[in-house]
């Protein structure tokens, strides 16, 4: 069985991480603004992840919207068995769209190394020209994609078996707010050579 080997977890403890791109604000207690100044060199948004997850704490599903999702999926996939044991899953919100100015962190960040996420994870996104390319990052992922213009009920039916769908923190974002805003006009992804941006931050 897929994630066998994850931690049986106290839902009744879990909380909720939004993760997003925007200023590089500290992080509170439901969210993390990643900072990509200077993120070729120093990889503060790395830090910022093993901060706010890579440490003893409760149950936490990952909510991340953009090119912070791209963030997310290097960290869990590069990161030991030990920064993300407190990690339930992940719902990444359009990984693809972001602006003009997130494109050179975007292409860095692509492709991913090539394994599944060590926790399961959802992938929506609105149709785009670029869909298809949403599709093959969810396939990397092992995530299962949904369709950001379906309605609640359909998103439910879509999950349907999922290992988070008994999660009560994603039914809540499927009945409130499954419809997500018009995402920023999507930059076409320039595949370069991946770079191990978390390097740096663990030596």
């Amino acid at each position: 069985m897929p994630f066998a080997d994850r931690p049986a977890f106290n839902f009744g403890q879990l909380k909720v991480l939004r993760v997003t791109s925007r200023g590089g604000a500290p992080a509170s207690q439901d969210r993390l603004e990643l900072d990509f100044n200077g993120w070729a060199h120093g990889g503060r948004w790395a830090v910022q992840l093993d901060t706010a997850l890579g440490r003893p704490g409760d149950p936490t599903l990952i909510v991340a919207q953009g090119v912070a999702c791209l963030a997310v999926a290097w960290w869990a996939q590069l990161s030991p068995k030990s920064y993300i044991e407190r990690v339930v899953g992940a719902v990444f919100l359009s990984p693809l769209s972001f602006s003009p100015s997130e494109a050179p962190v975007a292409r860095s960040l692509r492709p991913s190394p090539g394994t599944r996420l060590p926790f399961p994870s959802i992938v929506t996104s609105h149709a785009s020209p670029i869909i298809q390319q949403v599709l093959d990052l969810a396939d990397t992922w092992g995530s299962q994609f949904v369709d950001a213009d379906a309605s609640a009920e359909v998103a439910r039916r879509t999950l349907l078996g999922h290992p988070l769908v008994y999660e009560p923190h994603l039914m809540e974002l499927i009945d409130a707010s499954w419809v997500l805003p018009a995402p920023a006009a999507p930059v076409e992804p320039t595949i370069l050579p991946g770079i191990d941006l978390l390097a740096t931050t663990r030596k």
